[in-house]
């Protein structure tokens, strides 16, 4: 899993939840165009999920989103190339909700940016976006 230093304190910083949907993909360009506008830095975090039961058919969903985390690192990778904004990619294993509120407290994000979820199950259950309102540290801006 990758992990960077911290952003240094005196620059701005978003964060942003990447996970391969179409928007989360939006979040990605919306933050980057802020950051661009405000002269920040991104931070593009891909949270992998991982249930606690472990079958064969979960050891095989955790492959496939362990390898949808290196795609989404080497899309980020070519976006770094073209960009002139400071982006950074890391990848880490737990809630999406809980783990971006921390990463946001971690370094010292300005914001947060999630785009939002399409699934009807978090319409009646609640969403990562819901829950990282409720509980960040800086304001979470949520992209359709």
């Amino acid at each position: 899993m990758a992990a960077s230093n911290p952003v240094p304190i005196d620059r701005r910083t978003l964060l942003v939840g990447v996970d391969g949907s179409d928007t989360s993909w939006r979040a990605l360009f919306y933050a980057l165009g802020q950051a661009r506008r405000d002269s920040s830095a991104v931070i593009a975090v891909n949270v992998v999920a991982i249930t606690v039961a472990t079958t064969s058919a979960t050891v095989a969903g955790c492959a496939a989103l362990v390898d949808a985390a290196q795609g989404i690192e080497s899309e980020i990778a070519e976006l770094r190339a073209q960009s002139d904004v400071d982006i950074r990619f890391e990848t880490t294993v737990g809630d999406p909700a809980g783990s971006l509120v921390r990463l946001a407290g971690e370094h010292h994000a300005d914001g947060i940016v999630i785009g939002a979820s399409t699934t009807l199950a978090h319409r009646i259950f609640g969403s990562i976006a819901g829950r990282a309102v409720r509980n960040s540290p800086c304001p979470v801006t949520v992209v359709p």
